[in-house]
């Protein structure tokens, strides 16, 4: 009985903590949606939802790759991946600011509102750009399968069970 519960002890804490990060990484993906909601009325072509490449490089999305240009703009006025809330009150001051991260001229919201991408001073299309399967969304398949949770939980399930066939052993 004393391996369970050792293993309990060490186990639950580390599924608590994927769980828990998981989570967190969870509130990013809805980034290009909000940006969607806060800018689509002042669109001058067809709106579009924001692919992950406007605020993360070759297609990375996981925690602290927020790295463009653009993203760090963003950051510097006031973005945080843990608070939804945030990205109206950055993308207000980028407005606010006239922000130019590629440096061509244009404003980055201007950038979004017009289909180019404010992190390349070339006039690329910024709609026409896939990036990932799955990460921070923009269109883009999400991934369903369970996730952290699951993982957490057939952590959780391995470590039992290892412990009561040690346990059935020594008896």
């Amino acid at each position: 009985m004393k391996t369970v519960a050792r293993i309990l002890v060490t186990v639950v804490p580390m599924c608590l903590f994927v769980t828990t990060v998981s989570s967190h990484a969870g509130a990013v993906r809805r980034f290009p949606s909000l940006i969607f909601n806060h800018l689509h009325s002042s669109y001058t072509v067809a709106p579009y939802e924001p692919p992950c490449s406007l605020c993360h490089l070759r297609g990375s999305t996981g925690s602290g790759t927020a790295d463009t240009p653009f993203a760090l703009s963003m950051k510097a006025r006031g973005l945080s991946a843990s608070d939804n809330a945030s990205v109206d009150t950055a993308l207000d001051a980028m407005v606010r600011d006239s922000v130019d991260s590629d440096g061509d001229g244009t404003p980055d919201i201007q950038e979004i509102e017009n289909d180019t991408d404010p992190n390349s001073p070339a006039n690329v299309s910024l709609s026409g750009d896939v990036g990932p399967n799955a990460g921070c969304g923009g269109g883009q398949k999400s991934n369903s399968g369970g996730g952290a949770p699951a993982a957490a939980a057939g952590l959780l399930f391995t470590a039992l069970l290892g412990a009561f066939r040690r346990r059935s052993r020594s008896d």
